[in-house]
């Protein structure tokens, strides 16, 4: 995405968006889920309005914000559309997919063939960045803040007996 320009970006922002929300009312047949759904896209496009790549940064002119704000915000982007993604897949995996391939299509045909590879291989890297895969540190944290909540378990029912 940082290959493509902000009105680009918000255009894909917005058909994101909209082909989640059309998907979602054509093949979620539960009302409650549908509504459910719909009602967390509503969420995420405020999110997205206050994360826009054109909105400027307290109190900046669209000169001034340099090139890892617009990165930051990138990322912000990125994370919230993956999110919505993984709230549609554990509703619904089979809409999820639909909305994957609506989007792969939609926006493959608005690209030349060239470029489309390029923005292939930097959304695989921002993947990457954004979530970077567990270091042995976070690995130790994780297995220690199990052994702590087995040790508060064990505690709570000795202390119940």
């Amino acid at each position: 995405m940082r290959e493509l320009d902000d009105e680009q970006i918000e255009w894909r922002v917005r058909k994101f968006t909209e082909i989640c929300e059309e998907t979602i009312r054509q093949r979620v047949e539960n009302t409650r889920k549908r509504n459910m759904l719909i009602e967390r896209l509503q969420i995420m496009k405020c999110f997205y309005d206050h994360s826009s790549v054109k909105q400027p940064a307290a109190g900046l002119t669209a000169r001034e914000i340099d090139e890892s704000q617009r990165n930051k915000r990138l990322q912000n982007i990125i994370r919230r559309r993956r999110m919505a993604l993984e709230m549609i897949e554990r509703a619904d995996p089979e809409v999820a997919r639909e909305i994957n391939n609506s989007l792969e299509t939609l926006f493959s045909s608005t690209l030349p063939a060239g470029r489309r590879a390029l923005i292939k291989r930097n959304a695989a890297f921002a993947e990457q960045v954004v979530n970077p895969p567990l270091s042995a540190q976070n690995w130790y944290f994780l297995y220690f803040n199990l052994v702590l909540m087995f040790c508060l378990i064990a505690a709570i029912v000795l202390a119940v007996r």
